[in-house]
């Protein structure tokens, strides 16, 4: 009787037995075990590694999320106090600008020579045609360029008629 070397075959017979199968699958799934934890500790360091990158990552985002949530907090109180001081600043101009007695004196109504912006209306009061754009070169009536500035910047001086200027009287 010759014996045979065939897996799963009987040493004594030709055929299968099923304690040889059994025993093959059990040996192949050792060996798949043993695979897999040989994969696993040989990769375990670069999977660590790319999970601790991944989750770095995750962490990054998660405190760029926040310095963002931040800044956009401090850009809203940054643009509400902005509105505060703009409105505050509207407040304060209107009430010098209502100061003012439209007398003309600054824009050289008593020199002789006022700008050619100037209008006389029926009340004889002076009022400016271009007030919204009037600070920088303008001309007067005689031709003569001259740079209109805010009233702020030469009450300290004198002008022919600073003696009606209300804000002159005011300070």
């Amino acid at each position: 009787m010759e014996l045979t070397a065939k897996i799963g075959m009987h040493p004594l017979k030709e055929t299968t037995c099923v304690d040889c199968k059994n025993r093959l699958i059990s040996s192949m799934l050792l060996s798949l075990e043993s695979f897999i934890v040989i994969v696993m500790i040989r990769y375990y360091d670069a999977f660590l590694q790319g999970l601790n990158f991944f989750l770095g990552g995750v962490y990054r985002l998660i405190l760029y999320w926040k310095k963002l949530k931040c800044f956009m907090l401090r850009m809203d109180i940054k643009m509400e106090e902005t509105s505060r001081y703009n409105q505050l600043q509207m407040k304060h101009s209107q009430e010098w600008e209502d100061i003012c007695i439209s007398c003309g004196g600054c824009c050289g109504v008593f020199d002789g020579d006022p700008c050619e912006d100037l209008i006389m209306i029926e009340t004889g009061k002076y009022y400016c045609r271009t007030y919204q754009d009037r600070f920088g070169m303008h001309k007067t009536l005689s031709g003569k360029s001259f740079r209109c500035v805010p009233v702020r910047n030469v009450l300290d001086k004198s002008w022919p008629g600073d003696m009606h200027c209300s804000y002159k009287r005011k300070i």
